[in-house]
């Protein structure tokens, strides 16, 4: 199984939206969004401030990282989103994994942090494993689309040294 990674075009964008409408998880990439439609989609992934790297596995694409500057301010830190297309759940890990690393080399960030909706449990223990820790609990963080109310979320944090060395964990 090859994994590569490369920036998304207009049109793997438009893939990207059409598999995540389609799998019922476009929330995932958007949790605060209910019904995302396909031109705020391509206009949010395609802003000047937003790295949107496709992952892809035997050339198929399996799944989307996001990267932004953090809360929109002038800052090393970088916001990220990820999401695995249904297919690809199983190896979401390594996927993830590799895009932060492509990122943190194209990027330089000195970390990563992301807001988690506590419900997300799978995405919460995906993380773990490739080198996130939760910071802190914050009440009513997220608005969760999903479910149509404000949840508790989780701030997680991970630096490009702590991505590499959740490789051999």
């Amino acid at each position: 199984m090859e994994m590569t990674y490369r920036i998304l075009n207009e049109y793997e964008v438009c893939d990207l939206y059409a598999c995540l409408k389609a799998e019922d998880i476009l929330w995932a990439i958007f949790p605060d969004v209910p019904d995302m439609s396909e031109d705020q989609f391509l206009a949010d992934m395609q802003r000047d401030d937003v790295y949107a790297l496709g992952g892809f596995i035997d050339g198929y694409l399996a799944g989307c990282l996001t990267v932004r500057p953090f809360d929109g301010a002038n800052t090393q830190c970088a916001e990220v989103g990820v999401t695995a297309l249904r297919r690809y759940f199983p190896v979401a890990a390594p996927l993830c994994r590799g895009a932060l690393i492509k990122a943190a080399e194209d990027l330089h960030p000195a970390s990563f942090i992301g807001r988690v909706a506590v419900p997300n449990i799978h995405v919460i223990r995906m993380l773990s494993r490739v080198g996130f820790k939760k910071l802190c609990r914050i009440p009513g963080l997220v608005y969760y689309g999903r479910k149509s109310n404000y949840v508790d979320g989780y701030l997680v944090l991970a630096t490009p040294e702590s991505v590499r060395l959740s490789e051999g964990a």
